[in-house]
């Protein structure tokens, strides 16, 4: 095992991130334990660990890798924990605009240190954007955790399995009828196979994180199965396009109602256009919005 003791940028809080959103498979939070396997380059599976010891302004994070890894193996590790965790984004822009504004400067105050939700990859992003669709967060987060353990690669270490996601090679290879026995629709696990299957083929979705914004949507929407609404949720959860807002989210719009607009129902016009001044912080300052809708009550209680 190695322990390694980096700090994030303040402010910073790992629970209240993990609280606000609950992560999807196969990561796993529990009593303040961020648990996952990781896929590094090599093909290598290597279980973590992951817990703040540092408070909110002076945040500091414990990595325990639960192998034995080279100087190579621990840089692409915290790499990915980085990228995932949002350790070292710098949201102080986020919350000067949000500080223009009193409601989202009153939001700011009772959600600081919460990173947006963000997924491993934008592979996992995509795979999960696809799930997302048109059922609830929970029903979708059950499903993911189904298929994670379903075909998901695992290591088993101290009585505790750590679970890595499905490969692309695996969901390809997979038959409707199995992607359908972990609970995905028809209609989903065509669209998964699919996808996955243009990825084993060659395509790399981490390259939607350099291209203009409106090719990034047409290339994902090219895809069967992927919409507007996953494209956005895609490149702002998966590829950290902050600059983006998935504006036909229906849980941004009942906020944008709820916090703007006295209970009107939101367009997704509405949506754009509050959202205009928040430049590239568009995708944090919304999910801010999303769980103070949702989800401040039982944060506060917590």
């Amino acid at each position: 095992m190695r322990k390694l003791v980096i700090k994030a940028k303040p402010p910073y809080s790992l629970d209240l991130s993990m609280k606000a959103t609950q992560p999807s498979a196969p990561t796993t939070y529990t009593d303040g334990t961020l648990t996952r396997a990781l896929r590094l380059q090599s093909g290598r599976l290597v279980p973590i660990q992951v817990r703040q010891i540092g408070g909110l302004e002076d945040p500091k994070v414990e990595v325990k890798i639960l192998a034995d890894v080279d100087g190579s193996e621990e840089r692409e590790i915290l790499g990915m924990l980085d990228r995932f965790l949002c350790l070292t984004d710098d949201m102080n822009p986020v919350y000067e605009i949000m500080n223009g504004d009193p409601t989202l400067r009153w939001i700011g105050e009772r959600l600081r240190g919460v990173r947006p939700w963000t997924a491993l990859n934008a592979y996992e992003g995509l795979i999960c954007g696809v799930l997302f669709q048109q059922i609830s967060l929970n029903a979708a987060f059950s499903i993911i955790r189904t298929l994670v353990q379903g075909l998901g690669d695992s290591i088993r270490l101290g009585g505790v399995t750590y679970y890595d996601f499905p490969t692309p090679e695996r969901l390809a290879e997979a038959s409707v009828e199995e992607l359908r026995a972990l609970h995905l629709s028809r209609n989903k696990a065509l669209y998964v196979k699919g996808i996955a299957r243009r990825i084993v083929d060659g395509f790399n979705p981490e390259t939607l994180g350099e291209m203009p914004l409106e090719d990034a949507v047409k290339t994902l929407t090219s895809m069967r199965g992927v919409g507007v609404w996953t494209a956005e949720i895609v490149l702002a959860t998966g590829l950290k396009r902050w600059e983006v807002i998935p504006a036909d989210d229906l849980g941004i719009r009942r906020a944008v109602s709820k916090f703007y607009l006295g209970g009107r129902d939101a367009s997704r016009r509405d949506v754009t256009r509050l959202a205009e001044s928040w430049g590239d912080y568009k995708w944090p300052i919304a999910y801010y919005l999303l769980v103070a809708s949702e989800r401040l009550e039982r944060l506060s209680a917590a």
